[in-house]
C-alpha cells in the first residue's frame, strides 16, 4: 500500500494516510450494530449536556509520552480525527496538539475545519476544586489554541503524593471540580464531560451528585486487563467505554508485567497464535477485538509502520490522507471470529495466574 510521507512537518514524524480508518468531516450519529460485526460506525453518537448528541470518532491518536507537533500534525494530515491529549505534563504536551491542530487547520483542504477534529484533553487532579479545575481548562484552551474542547476528562479521581508531591494541598474533590466543568459547559467552552481511571464506587457517587452525568469513561482496558466491572457499568448507564493503553503499555510499570516478555500482548502465545493465522500483527488483532465490541480506542505510535498496522483494522494504509470515510458505516479490514474473541476473552486476569 502507497504511504504519504508529511513534507510540512517540523519535527521527525510520520506520516500515513488511510482513506477508510477515521472520519474527515461529516460522520454521522449512529451506535453500533451488535448484529453486524464486520461493520462498525465511523464515530459514536454520545449524548451530550444540551440534550443533543456528540459523534466521537471510535479510533483517535494518543499523545501520551510526549508526543511532539510533528507527530500529531502527521496523524491529523494522515486522516486521524481525534486527539487525545492532557494536563499532564509529565506524560503530554497541550502546546504541541495546540500548535499541530492549527498548522493542519491551516493548510487542510475545503471541508475540513475546527469542528473536524475531536479534542480531549483530561484535568490533572492537582487542579481538583471547582476553580481550580475551571482555571485549568482556561489554560488547556490557550495551550490547544481552540474555543472550545469536545472533550473534558477528570484524569484520576484523587491525587497521591508520587503524582502531586508532598507538599499538594487539595482545593477541593472531584466532586468540586465537575461543578467547574459545570460551568464551562454552560459557557460553551466545554462539549462533553467525562472520567478516566474512575471505579465503580467513583462512577457511583459521581452520578449520585453531578448534574450531568458523564458522557465518556475513559480506563486501561487490554486482554489482560478487561475492566469488565467498569464496561458493563458503562453499559448499564448508557455512557460511553474508551479504551487506553489497548497494546499493553501498561504492564511495563507493573512487577508482573515482564512474564511474555517486555509486553505482553506483544508477546503473549494465544494473541500471537491468532495473529499468525491471520496473518496479521498482534496490535491489530488486540484492536479489532476492541472495536468489535464497541469500544474506541486511542492508541500511540511514533513509528510509521506501527501507525499504519494500527490503520489496518480498517484495510490498511491508502494515499491521500484527507480523504477518510462521511458515511455511516465503513467495513474492517477483517474480523475476528467468536471463537478468536471468546479466546481473547479468556485472557482477562492471566498475567495474575500461575497456570498461565
Amino acid at each position: 500500500m502507497p504511504i504519504a510521507w508529511c513534507s510540512t512537518c517540523r519535527s521527525t514524524a510520520f506520516s500515513v494516510s488511510f482513506a477508510a480508518v477515521l472520519i474527515a468531516s461529516g460522520y454521522a450519529a449512529i451506535d453500533v450494530d451488535n448484529s453486524s460485526p464486520e461493520h462498525i460506525p465511523a464515530a459514536v453518537s454520545v449524548r451530550s449536556p444540551s440534550g443533543g448528541s456528540v459523534n466521537l470518532p471510535m479510533v483517535g491518536f494518543g499523545t501520551a509520552a510526549k508526543m511532539e507537533h510533528g507527530h500529531i500534525f502527521s496523524a491529523l494530515h494522515a486522516g486521524y480525527r481525534l486527539i487525545d491529549s492532557a494536563q499532564a505534563d509529565e506524560w503530554y504536551t497541550e502546546d504541541a496538539a495546540g500548535s499541530a491542530l492549527t498548522e493542519f487547520l491551516a493548510t487542510a483542504p475545503d471541508g475540513v475545519n475546527r469542528s473536524s477534529v475531536f479534542i480531549t484533553t483530561k484535568v490533572h487532579p492537582r487542579n481538583h476544586g471547582t476553580a481550580a479545575a475551571a482555571a485549568s481548562v482556561e489554560r488547556s484552551l490557550v495551550k490547544l489554541q481552540t474555543d472550545y474542547i469536545d472533550l473534558v476528562l477528570l484524569h484520576y479521581p484523587h491525587c497521591w503524593p508520587q503524582l502531586c508531591g508532598s507538599d499538594h494541598v487539595a482545593q477541593g474533590t472531584f466532586h468540586d471540580s465537575w461543578v467547574g466543568l459545570e460551568r464551562l459547559v454552560e459557557q460553551g467552552k466545554i462539549r462533553l464531560l467525562g472520567v478516566s481511571n474512575f471505579r465503580i464506587l467513583e462512577l457511583n457517587a459521581l452520578i449520585a451528585q453531578a448534574r450531568t452525568p458523564p458522557a465518556v469513561v475513559q480506563n486501561w482496558m487490554d486482554p489482560f486487563h478487561q475492566d469488565r466491572d467498569v464496561l458493563a457499568w458503562c453499559r448499564d448507564h448508557a455512557v460511553h467505554y474508551q479504551a487506553y493503553s489497548s497494546l499493553g503499555g501498561q504492564w511495563g510499570h507493573r512487577a508482573n508485567g515482564q512474564r511474555f516478555g517486555a509486553n505482553p500482548v506483544m508477546g503473549h502465545p494465544t494473541i500471537t497464535r491468532i495473529a499468525k493465522e491471520k496473518g496479521w500483527t498482534n496490535a491489530r488483532v488486540v484492536l479489532t477485538w476492541q472495536l468489535q465490541q464497541g469500544i474506541s480506542v486511542v492508541p500511540r505510535t511514533k513509528t510509521l509502520a506501527k501507525l499504519c498496522d494500527n490503520a489496518l483494522v480498517f484495510g490498511g494504509c491508502a494515499h491521500g490522507g484527507n480523504s477518510g470515510p462521511t458515511g455511516a458505516l465503513f467495513e474492517l479490514g477483517g474480523q475476528l471470529s467468536a471463537d478468536e474473541i471468546n479466546q481473547i476473552n479468556g485472557l482477562d486476569g492471566a498475567m495474575d495466574r500461575a497456570e498461565l
